[in-house]
């Protein structure tokens, strides 16, 4: 006895998902949370005053630079 499947064109070969990955969109959202707190940390070091960031060995056009990249 033949497959009745096998006689029905579009049913001789199982369907074939392309393989989805969960680790891209977590990447992703991961990098974002990154990215969030890097802009954070540049926030509250853009509203130290001058004489905090000479303590750290920084400087205004140090945190400038960084926030326009």
């Amino acid at each position: 006895m033949s497959n009745v499947n096998s006689h029905r064109p579009g049913w001789a070969h199982p369907v074939r998902w392309p393989h989805i990955s969960l680790s891209r969109p977590f990447a992703f959202l991961g990098a974002l949370a990154q990215r969030r707190r890097h802009r954070r940390d540049m926030h509250h070091l853009h509203i130290l005053p001058d004489y905090l960031l000479k303590d750290v060995g920084l400087t205004r056009d140090d945190i400038c630079r960084e926030l326009a990249k």
